[in-house]
């Protein structure tokens, strides 16, 4: 029931029977003529007031749409920038003996880390002279110390003089450059079958500087189907 009603059926109940009924009758339609055009007035610009109000709410949630998309694609941004930020990198390929080394295996990097008071990477070249037994033995050591499982990447030579500018093909024989994995307890070494090369790109004696280039393939010494591959090897040392 509208307020205009109500008043009217209030003042014909208590009024119906008076000598004043004419007269109150007459100021009742009054009020009700007042009461509907204010209950029109209020009930409109309530509309009104609502419409806008409405339309401010949806405006708002959009920009709050909008808003929390933009967040949460900047989340996940600076997440995959954060993933790639801390993946391991290759060390450049240098020649001043910056003591690095670094390969891939089977895809992944690797690069030797220090760990349990031992150090990742460690490097000799030797000369044990001219007689039997004698020659140049290189032996670089490169392993991961603190991530599990443990790897180690092993380049080594038996009786062989490495020069600066040549190339040597990696075989387990004496005068030869060869190189072993080992990943946990697993090792993996030259087959007959497998292949690997050594660039020596600096080889200054003198500053005892000792700078290459390498990849080879190995086989699990437990298993003569499974094979690593190593690529993009670099190492720049000093012994």
């Amino acid at each position: 029931m509208s307020p205009s009603n109500l008043v009217l059926v209030i003042i014909i109940v208590y009024w119906e029977k008076t000598l004043l009924r004419k007269k109150v009758f007459i100021q009742c339609l009054t009020l009700i003529e007042v009461l509907d055009v204010r209950c029109i007035y209020f009930f409109l610009n309530l509309q009104f007031n609502l419409n806008e109000y409405l339309t401010t709410v949806n405006n708002f949630m959009k920009i709050k749409h909008t808003l929390f998309l933009l967040l949460i694609s900047s989340l996940l941004f600076n997440s995959k920038c954060k993933k790639q930020n801390t993946e391991p990198q290759l060390p450049p390929e240098t020649t001043t003996g910056a003591m690095t080394f670094g390969c891939k295996i089977d895809g992944k990097v690797f690069i030797p880390k220090d760990g349990g008071g031992l150090s990742g990477l460690k490097t000799e070249y030797l000369f044990l002279g001219n007689g039997p037994g004698g020659g140049w033995f290189l032996n670089i050591g490169a392993a991961n110390r603190i991530d599990n499982p443990r790897r180690n990447i092993g380049i080594e030579t038996d009786s062989l003089l490495l020069i600066e500018g040549n190339s040597y093909e990696l075989k387990k024989m004496k005068g030869f450059a060869y190189a072993h994995h080992l990943f946990d307890i697993i090792s993996y070494q030259m087959k007959s079958d497998d292949t690997g090369i050594l660039i020596i790109t600096k080889h200054n004696q003198i500053q005892r500087i000792l700078s290459g280039r390498f990849s080879f393939t190995a086989t699990n010494v437990y298993d003569q189907n499974q094979k690593v591959n190593i690529t993009e090897g670099r190492f720049d040392i000093r012994y």
